[in-house]
């Protein structure tokens, strides 16, 4: 399975508060960039709590659903490959784009780990979400 169909399931698992699901594909301590601020997530605990608070502002501005697509994935060289997606959080309202996101990955499209990200941020809003978060 490829990184553009295994993104698919990701979405209502964040949505429905399933977030320790989602902490197995990385590798820590994982370095990640916010609009080039560093951080570092340390643990699983760590990114489980980031992700809950991302949940939870998100909810808080009336956009409970968070939609992801992967855009483009890279070719693997020597077991690295980037991967490029997009995320936009969804209310009564409609869409908001949230963040796009660069992932560097090790292993393969068929088993990723996710080594570093970099963040950027595509509104306001999502820029006091993760500043909160962080």
């Amino acid at each position: 399975m490829s990184l553009m169909a295994s993104i698919a399931p990701l979405s209502p698992q964040f949505t429905a508060g399933r977030h320790a699901l989602l902490t197995a594909d990385y590798c820590f301590p994982l370095p990640v960039y916010l609009n080039d601020i560093p951080i570092v997530l340390d643990s699983p605990a760590t990114l489980l709590a980031f992700f809950q608070i991302v949940q939870s502002r998100l909810v808080a501005l009336g956009l409970p659903d968070l939609d992801g697509r992967i855009v483009s994935e890279e070719l693997p060289r020597n077991g690295r490959f980037r991967m490029w997606a997009e995320w936009t959080a969804i209310g009564r309202q409609g869409g908001q784009p949230v963040m796009q996101a660069l992932c560097f990955n090790s292993g393969s499209p068929d088993a990723p780990v996710i080594e570093m990200m970099q963040i950027t941020l595509a509104s306001a809003v999502a820029l006091e979400i993760l500043r909160k978060a962080a």
